[in-house]
């Protein structure tokens, strides 16, 4: 899951970087803003985790809204640069 995380983030980099470059850079300021929601949503997915061990797995429970708003937003993300990029 690492992986796909980097990736995730240097695909986001990546584009970010070609956004000055566009003819309507506000697209890429949204994508951008989005950002902290979907880190946020790691974090806390992140600290679920940690106290795992020692505690029962119906903290599981609690990591549900996060990881569907964080998938939601980045497809969002993807799906509306790809459309940017394409010619």
């Amino acid at each position: 899951m690492s992986s796909i995380l980097l990736n995730l983030m240097m695909l986001t980099a990546q584009v970010l970087a070609l956004c000055p470059q566009k003819k309507n850079p506000d697209v890429c300021e949204l994508v951008r803003g989005k950002t902290g929601r979907t880190y946020g949503h790691l974090l806390g997915l992140l600290t679920t985790l940690k106290g795992l061990p020692l505690t029962y797995n119906k903290d599981m429970q609690e990591d549900k809204e996060g990881i569907f708003d964080a998938i939601d937003t980045v497809h969002f993300a993807l799906s509306i640069n790809a459309r940017r990029f394409v010619v």
